[in-house]
């Protein structure tokens, strides 16, 4: 019977460990524990939530995708696969899940059947995750196992005691320089949606955020704008200049301090001769325009109220109330509603819309999304509530503002 020994050793491997166990030829599922494996992809129905394993054969693979799950995957010769998973090494927040959302990976219906299928996953510590992997290749492959590095370890058992470790807490250098290259080479968002994650990032002040953006874009080839290289590079920079500038607008820079800053980057980009010093100028850009976000709101408001609205625009698609934003600066709620009305002139309420409106305009415009789940998405009460807030604080509503005609207004 063709595939009998692999089937055998899927079984053993599946009652050791315990993970889901799909063994396939080609596109073709032969054998599967269980008989049905959901994933983050198969529940949404979303194919670049599924984890794109690379050419390696005879050698495991440590994969994951977006939204967390983690897999073990190992082509063997003759177009045969091994895959173990899905399963957790660590449990995914709901805050993670309104990330994704956000930065348009998953739509905000999906939301509840992946956090229902989360939490359905097994929690796999990542030390287990490492040996499950070992083990899988050691039961196909069959060659030698190889404890890279504990060798070099076990010679020196003063150094073992001294530093807490045995052979089954360590885990080599290759385990984790694995992991990173693969999550530096998948799942990157297109360059629009992450183009306008960096603008949100820039126009909260949220440095770490934007840069951290920025290195997905950069991960992605360059379009051709010219016909040299430092040329084209330029070029596109100058355009990166340009969303960045209203982004830091946005965030409340005046609009003579943004493009003053803006000219100044771009004086210096022209003068920039060398590639290395050119493409991290978008860097340089990034906390530029950051800090002058952070050091307008420092300006505009106490530390106290900052922090608050800090507080706020991390939850914007979560339930807010007075208590919780009030327990996250340590001061009374009736206090902090008197002072947060005297130094920003609204309401905290008035506010907490007002922004969930501004934010949530990007998924009107840009996106395919109903009206009625970004409303729910933002926790607005219907989308009534949603629609007269929206007119209210943008002056057209939802639909108008998705056909375009907000100028028109």
């Amino acid at each position: 019977m063709q595939f009998q020994r692999e089937i055998q050793i899927c079984r053993c491997f599946y009652e050791s460990v315990q993970l889901p166990l799909q063994l396939s030829s080609g596109k073709d599922t032969v054998y599967s524990l269980p008989e049905i494996i959901p994933t983050a992809a198969s529940v949404t129905g979303l194919e670049n939530l599924s984890p794109k394993p690379g050419e390696e054969y005879n050698k495991v693979q440590y994969l994951f995708s977006p939204v967390g799950e983690r897999f073990l995957v190992l082509r063997l010769p003759g177009d045969i696969c091994i895959t173990a998973g899905p399963f957790l090494a660590e449990p995914v927040s709901d805050e993670a899940l309104i990330r994704l959302v956000r930065e348009g990976m998953v739509k905000m219906r999906m939301k509840s059947a992946l956090r229902i299928h989360l939490d359905s996953l097994i929690l796999l510590p990542m030390k287990r995750y490492y040996y499950s992997g070992l083990l899988l290749e050691l039961l196909f492959v069959q060659r030698p196992l190889s404890l890279e590095g504990i060798e070099e370890i076990a010679e020196s058992p003063g150094e073992i005691k001294k530093q807490g470790l045995s052979g089954l807490d360590f885990l080599p250098d290759s385990f984790y320089l694995q992991t990173r290259d693969y999550r530096t080479r998948q799942f990157l968002h297109s360059p629009y949606m992450t183009e306008q994650e960096i603008c949100r990032y820039i126009s909260s002040g949220d440095t770490e955020g934007a840069l951290r953006t920025l290195a997905e874009i950069n991960l992605r080839p360059r379009a051709q704008l010219a016909g040299t290289e430092a040329r084209s590079l330029k070029n596109s920079i100058i355009c990166s200049c340009a969303f960045m500038t209203r982004a830091a607008i946005s965030g409340g820079v005046r609009a003579d301090d943004a493009f003053t800053l803006s000219d100044a980057y771009i004086r210096q980009i022209e003068t920039c001769s060398d590639i290395r010093q050119i493409l991290h100028f978008e860097e340089k850009m990034v906390v530029g325009f950051t800090s002058a976000v952070i050091r307008m709101k420092k300006e505009r408001y106490s530390d106290t109220i900052n922090r608050a609205v800090d507080y706020i625009e991390e939850h914007l698609c979560e339930k807010l109330s007075l208590e919780s934003i009030a327990e996250s600066v340590f001061l009374n709620p009736n206090y902090l509603s008197g002072l947060f009305h005297r130094e920003t002139g609204e309401t905290i309420h008035h506010f907490i819309v007002r922004r969930r409106v501004e934010d949530s305009s990007f998924f009107v415009r840009s996106g395919t999304e109903p009206i009625a789940d970004i409303a729910s998405f933002y926790q607005f009460s219907s989308q009534s509530h949603y629609v007269r807030s929206f007119r209210t604080i943008l002056g057209v509503t939802p639909g108008e503002y998705r056909k375009g005609e907000a100028h028109n207004k």
